[in-house]
């Protein structure tokens, strides 16, 4: 069966009438439209606002990659944290602005999500193209996008490893996440008798380097994230969620911090085997995402056809053949939109 892989630049390419602010973010865009939406602010997120702004006088970057930045605050956060020579506020407030990201990532692609117009766009082509050839559906995306295109067609689709509830739903599987995804952790971790700011202030900084499964994670419908704004998921300090999302960190992803993380990933590899083509759109294979050029390497079989979108193939096509041994190019493509119109 035909397997489709995609990256962030599936979503950021999807439909070509966007305008640059419109299009969801690239790994060094975050910050950037998150300030131009009023999203990112130091009122918002003060201790990840402050750490941004230290990191980016510090290295002279105007727009620094989100995933290099987040993992300078973790690596300081682990180092600080094994030494414990009078630095604890210091600890803190990298531990705060590593749990506000979480938080910030689900509040801009929530916007990028929800401002989903159905169009004839690429995510659109792609739903349609299901009712003529079966597939299945990888993605290191957070947003719903996909989703929202499916369902303007009237489609259905799962998050495997739940069953499949229509002959026609399309397998998406989420390896870092999904902005829909939530982990109920008040009963974990409950900091009573606080509410609004100071709870969020209590609530973030429990967030990365802790683990707890309470609860079944909650997957709510893409639609309902009309109804929860960011507020909405720390409602107390001993009734919250957060986002159930792999943060871009590098080397300190962690994989474990949800248990259905170890199912989707298992899921993930089931997929990749039996696959006899596989499309990835928009996905760059940086060497930062080792646990997923491990999951290519260890099971995409070696007489499987590729094909590859993205604006440079040819620098993917190089990355994948240190991936994999031998792949099997069938073609290649410069954009999402080329692609999408052989459908």
């Amino acid at each position: 069966m035909k397997c489709y892989l995609l990256g962030a630049g599936a979503s950021y390419g999807y439909d070509e009438k966007l305008s640059d602010l419109e299009r969801p973010p690239l790994s060094y865009e975050f910050f950037l439209k998150g300030e131009r939406l009023g999203i990112f602010t130091k009122d918002k997120y003060p201790n990840l606002y402050q750490a941004f702004t230290q990191y980016r006088k510090r290295f002279n970057i105007e727009n620094p990659d989100i995933e290099k930045f987040l993992s300078w605050l973790a690596t300081n956060f682990f180092k600080k944290s094994s030494l414990q020579k009078g630095e604890f506020d210091e600890i803190i407030f990298l531990q705060c602005a590593l749990g506000e990201c979480f938080y910030f990532i689900y509040e801009i692609l929530r916007h990028y999500s929800l401002s989903y117009k159905p169009r004839f766009d690429s995510y659109r082509r792609l739903a349609l193209h299901y009712y003529d050839e079966k597939y299945n559906v990888i993605t290191l995306n957070y947003d719903t996008l996909f989703e929202n295109a499916i369902l303007s067609e009237k489609g259905v689709f799962h998050y495997p490893p739940s069953p499949k509830v229509h002959p026609n739903s399309i397998p998406i599987v989420k390896l870092h996440g999904s902005i829909n995804w939530f982990n109920s952790f008040g009963r974990a971790i409950a900091y009573g008798g606080l509410t609004g700011k100071e709870a969020f202030k209590k609530v973030v900084c429990s967030i990365f380097s802790n683990r707890s499964w309470i609860e079944p994670m909650k997957i709510v419908h893409p639609l309902a994230l009309k109804e929860i704004d960011v507020n909405d998921l720390v409602r107390s300090g001993i009734d919250y969620d957060e986002p159930a999302l792999i943060p871009p960190l590098e080397d300190y992803k962690d994989y474990e911090k949800v248990q259905r993380y170890k199912e989707v990933w298992s899921f993930a590899e089931n997929i990749l085997r039996d696959a006899n083509e596989l499309v990835i759109i928009g996905c760059s294979l940086r060497p930062e995402d080792k646990k997923l050029r491990e999951l290519l390497s260890g099971s995409l079989r070696k007489n499987t056809c590729i094909t590859i979108v993205n604006p440079h193939p040819e620098r993917i096509c190089e990355r994948l053949s240190k991936i994999t041994q031998s792949p099997n190019f069938k073609s290649t493509f410069c954009s999402f939109a080329d692609y999408a119109r052989t459908l």
